[in-house]
């Protein structure tokens, strides 16, 4: 399991496994599952600082969680969200 795992607030990590619901549209089936491939392709640290954020834990608590300096959550956030990014949308250009 990991680090986001054992400390997540909801017992459950967003993205780590989209459920695809029967009434929801093809263009959000399709996103969630863009969203769980480049997740994906982060290291565990990056998907672990990326998923205790959006589940509001503060940098203090993310620091203390991870056995970090608050800098380094802060630097490893930043990171993580730009190789976010352009993974998903060199996913995109590749659906085009």
């Amino acid at each position: 399991m990991n680090e986001a795992g054992k400390f997540s607030r909801k017992n459950e990590i967003p993205f780590a496994e989209p459920e695809l619901q029967s009434q929801g549209t093809t263009r959000n089936i399709e996103a969630e599952m863009m969203i769980k491939q480049t997740l994906q392709r982060l290291t565990e640290k990056e998907r672990s600082l990326l998923v205790l954020r959006e589940q509001g834990f503060s940098l203090n608590e993310m620091a203390e969680i991870l056995n970090q300096t608050e800098g380094n959550i802060k630097v490893g956030i930043h990171r993580a969200k730009k190789k976010f990014k352009e993974f998903y949308l060199e996913g995109e250009e590749g659906r085009r």
